[in-house]
């Protein structure tokens, strides 16, 4: 017999069969996702404004602070989303007053206030941080020392 019509044979055989082969391929399963977070008011009761740019830019991080880091005192002059995805988030304000944020809590920071985050505790803190911002703009603006 030709090896031609051997070999035919032989394909049309397995490719005939595949048909009736079943995926093993897994189910797709439902995503499991966090709740998801909504707000128009910052942690200290101010209405959220979008700046306006015909240069608008998304920036968006992750941090980590180790036990005892801070991020030094700052304030943002645009609207800034953050997500704790390990530990506890304590943001000090200029006015004394403290918040803590523990993992799975979502925030939108105070606009173009001074406050200093910081890992208060003594296991690690990441956090996911989304800056609605403007490109070639400082969307985040540090306290020089004075």
């Amino acid at each position: 017999m030709d090896l031609k019509i051997v070999l035919c044979a032989v394909a049309l055989i397995v490719f005939s069969g595949c048909s009736h082969v079943k995926s093993t391929r897994v189910a797709s399963q439902p995503l499991l996702e966090t709740p998801e977070f909504r707000g128009a008011i910052t942690v200290t009761g101010q209405q959220i404004k979008y700046p306006a740019t015909d240069t608008p830019e998304i920036i968006a991080r992750i941090s980590n602070f180790a036990p005892g880091q801070e991020t030094e005192w700052h304030k943002h002059p645009v609207p800034t989303y953050t997500q704790v995805i390990e530990g506890t988030l304590t943001i000090d304000f200029e006015d004394g007053n403290t918040m803590e944020f523990p993992a799975g809590s979502g925030l939108l920071d105070v606009l173009n206030t001074w406050h200093n985050g910081r890992n208060a505790g003594d296991v690690p803190l990441k956090v996911v941080i989304i800056i609605l911002g403007e490109k070639g703009k400082k969307n985040l603006i540090r306290r020089t020392a004075q």
